[in-house]
């Protein structure tokens, strides 16, 4: 069994439905598309693990509705690497971003998406993140752990979630998409 499959696995069997997947390679943007249901589901958990095909990469997030991104200038994003960077904080993006100099090696991202109108009429949509990856920077890298979270602040109802690399292709990415059900 390979690591991804070994991951859908341990997640599937914490309780989580599955919803949604993409596999495959070389694609700069890895889309999830109709899988948020907030009749159904009261959050979500996206996985994924990326390799991408060149150093010194960028990545960034961006929620979905209708088979398109989210790009309003409504962002507002946060997040600290553990490697004695100086966190960053940005409001009025068109996306949130993820992590930059980012290498060729594979990286982890797990995102917790609370969608608007999920548990109540809250006019927002909130993500908090975490990943691992390796930071590249002139022929070296570093591990590094990143943390972090954004805001998309507009009453708009998502339905899907992407993942970009905006320098380069992911060369071999999965990416699952599991969601919690609502009681009744």
């Amino acid at each position: 069994m390979t690591s991804v499959e070994t991951l859908k696995t341990y997640i599937g069997g914490a309780g989580m439905v599955p919803l949604a997947q993409s596999v495959g390679q070389n694609a700069s943007t890895i889309a999830l598309d109709g899988f948020m249901d907030s009749s159904s589901y009261a959050y979500y958990k996206v996985v994924g693990a990326f390799k991408s095909a060149g150093n010194g990469v960028t990545i960034e997030a961006r929620l979905r509705d209708g088979n398109a991104a989210l790009t309003a200038s409504v962002y507002d994003f946060a997040n600290f690497a553990y490697t004695g960077e100086v966190g960053t904080a940005n409001t009025g993006h068109t996306n949130a971003d993820i992590f930059a100099d980012g290498s060729t090696n594979t990286f982890f991202i797990e995102f917790n998406i609370l969608p608007d109108d999920s548990i109540t009429n809250q006019s927002l949509s909130v993500c908090h993140w975490s990943s691992i990856d390796l930071k590249y920077n002139s022929n070296s890298r570093k591990s590094r752990r990143h943390i972090g979270s954004f805001t998309f602040v507009n009453d708009t109802v998502p339905d899907g979630f992407q993942v970009a690399n905006q320098t380069s292709n992911f060369e071999d990415y999965a990416m699952y998409a599991y969601g919690v059900k609502k009681y009744s």
